[in-house]
């Protein structure tokens, strides 16, 4: 999978205007970077750093990425939405003792076919 064929992110991510907070603040014009558009499902603003990850992988041949984070952690379940589209195995390794109350990562871990490891 080339470069070109891992694209995980809408970029470029727009700069918008906050009017509301510049006459709060009361300042000239403040723009805000919106890279929470950047991304996909639960990623959101690390949805660049995820496409890198996923690319970097595939250029060195390898076939599973390894992710810790906690079980609510969108890194985690962000890796394993990539890992899906992308064909990489994902190993999820959360902290804890093993699934307490059900979170949406979990749910989706289970659904993207990560394997889970809790430490």
């Amino acid at each position: 999978m080339s470069d070109a064929e891992i694209a995980l992110t809408t970029l470029p991510t727009p700069l918008v205007r906050a009017a509301r907070l510049e006459a709060w603040l009361g300042c000239g014009p403040l723009y805000v970077k919106r890279d929470d558009l950047a991304g996909f499902t639960v990623a959101g603003t690390k949805a660049r750093a995820l496409q890198a990850l996923v690319a970097d992988a595939h250029a060195g041949d390898c076939d599973t990425l390894v992710v810790a984070g906690g079980p609510s952690s969108n890194l985690v379940g962000g890796a394993a939405v990539a890992g899906a589209v992308t064909g990489l195995d994902v190993v999820a390794v959360l902290s804890g003792h093993g699934p307490g109350r059900r979170s949406v990562t979990g749910g989706l871990l289970a659904r993207m076919g990560a394997e889970v490891v809790w430490t």
